[in-house]
Order: C-alpha cells, then sequence, then structure tokens
C-alpha cells in the first residue's frame, strides 16, 4: 500500500478510513465500508458483546474494522505530505 493508494480514495473514503485508524468504526455508511474494504484499505471481524439490564445475557455480534499496519502506515505518511495541514 502507498500514499498514491490512499491518494487514489474518495475524500469521505479517506475520512473513514481516518476515523477507523483512531478507533472509531461506528456509523459509517455500509457502502463505504464494502468499498474500503474491498479494496483492502480496512479489514472486518466480529465482535461478541452483551447487553447491559435485561438483556445482559444476551450476546450481540458486532462488526468492527480495523486498519492494517501497512495501510496505517501509507495512511500516515499520505497525511504528513499534505500541505497546509497542521496536526
Amino acid at each position: 500500500m502507498t500514499t498514491k493508494d490512499i491518494a487514489s480514495l474518495t475524500k469521505k473514503q479517506r475520512e473513514v478510513l481516518e476515523w477507523i485508524a483512531i478507533n472509531e468504526d461506528g456509523g459509517h455508511h455500509p457502502a463505504t465500508l464494502r468499498a474500503l474494504e474491498r479494496k483492502g484499505f480496512i479489514e472486518s471481524y466480529e465482535e461478541q458483546v452483551y447487553g447491559r439490564g435485561n438483556f445482559d445475557r444476551l450476546p450481540v455480534t458486532i462488526i468492527r474494522y480495523s486498519v492494517p499496519t501497512p495501510v496505517h502506515r501509507a495512511w500516515a505518511q499520505w497525511c504528513a505530505e499534505q500541505p497546509g495541514e497542521e496536526p
């Protein structure tokens, strides 16, 4: 994965990639997530959680997303190369 690959993403895809890279992987449009996963920018995995209150014994499976390390490095490099951006 290279910075050119990151640059090829749409603005929305880069925003979602950024959110997932900082561990905010919820609430994104499914089509954007599918596109990023299909292109290899993110990976999905299942996590079982348990409800609260009256639902504390019922497991719920949640799909989570993460950014593979090589992609995370390319994304960080791409961010560093952007002019006029302050951290």
